[in-house]
C-alpha cells in the first residue's frame, strides 16, 4: 500500500503544483490527476521500495497491487502524477502502461 498524503501549500522543486499563481498574481485552478496503470508483476522489492518512495516524494496518494498482474494507482496533483510515471517508467519492466488517466479541476477558495 502507497503513502497517502494530503497536498499541502507548499512544494518541492520536483512537485511544484499545475495551479501556482500567474506572473500577474491571479490565482489559478490546481489540477487533480488520477492515473491507473498496469504491469505484468510487481514482485522486486526494490520496485515496491520505490513506489513508496516516489509517493511520498511527490505527495500522491494510492494503492498498488502487488503480484500477477500489478497495478498501481495514484493521485495527486497532475504534475506530480506526470513526474511519477516518467519515473516509474524509466525502470526495467517486463510490461507497464497506463490504463487510465483522469484529470480534475480543483477550485479556489474565495478571498
Amino acid at each position: 500500500i502507497l503513502n497517502e498524503h494530503k497536498c499541502s501549500s507548499s512544494s518541492t522543486s520536483k512537485a511544484k503544483a499545475s495551479g501556482a499563481a500567474s506572473d500577474n498574481g491571479v490565482k489559478l485552478n490546481k489540477t487533480l490527476g488520477r492515473i491507473i496503470m498496469y504491469s505484468h508483476h510487481i514482485i522486486a522489492n526494490s520496485k515496491r521500495k520505490a513506489l513508496a518512495s516516489l509517493t511520498s516524494e511527490y505527495k500522491l496518494g494510492g494503492y498498488a497491487k502487488i503480484g500477477w498482474p500489478g497495478v498501481i494507482i495514484i493521485e495527486g496533483l497532475e504534475s506530480s502524477c506526470q513526474h511519477f510515471v516518467d519515473e516509474i517508467k524509466s525502470m526495467r519492466w517486463q510490461h507497464l502502461s497506463v490504463r487510465a488517466a483522469e484529470q480534475q479541476e480543483i477550485p479556489q477558495g474565495g478571498d
